[in-house]
């Protein structure tokens, strides 16, 4: 596990450079949404259940299609997937959910967890690198995974933001 924590550390902040140095390539093909996000919640779904933690996946009955790089979301969803799972105490849940956002008529995909919220002092800086709340969930964060999500969000031409009511009251991430 602190193998897997470390390469992940390492991944993000090569991510992080190549970011920054404008170096980071979005490969898109014709991708089935509601497909790609099965795989992904069914790759993290193990280390859920080995928490305690409830993972659910609500998505459209209707397939959407759209040219994406998959690995990129992949990357990006697993990060926002890792951080509802730090801060997601036992008995919580984490859903993912995929729908059509109505006033853009864009595709919207939200990861939303019952865990300790953000504060609102925090959630202003919580996309800029290196900006982390130090408790011990996030001991071994260094700041890089949401300033990460967003930039690969935005590279594929999307929009990331985030809400919270606060502390306890849980988080939603949500990508248009």
């Amino acid at each position: 596990r602190q193998v897997l924590q470390l390469q992940r550390l390492v991944n993000d902040l090569l991510d992080a450079y190549r970011i920054e140095h404008q170096q980071i390539r979005i490969v898109p093909s014709l991708t089935e949404l509601s497909t790609a996000l099965e795989a992904i919640c069914q790759d993290h779904h193990p280390v859920f259940v080995s928490r305690g933690i409830t993972l659910s996946l609500d998505v459209m009955t209707r397939p959407l299609w759209l040219n994406i790089d998959v690995d990129r979301l992949d990357q990006a969803l697993s990060n926002l997937l890792s951080n509802s799972l730090k801060f997601t105490d036992r008995g919580g849940s984490v859903r993912v959910g995929l729908s059509i956002d109505a006033t853009r008529q864009w595709a919207a995909i939200s990861v939303i967890d019952t865990g300790i919220g953000i504060a609102p002092a925090m959630m202003r800086a919580i996309f800029d690198p290196h900006v982390h709340e130090t408790s011990p969930r996030n001991a071994s964060g260094l700041g890089l995974g949401l300033p990460l999500v967003k930039r690969l969000i935005e590279l594929h031409g999307g929009h990331l933001s985030a809400r919270s009511e606060g502390r306890g009251k849980g988080t939603e991430f949500r990508i248009l």
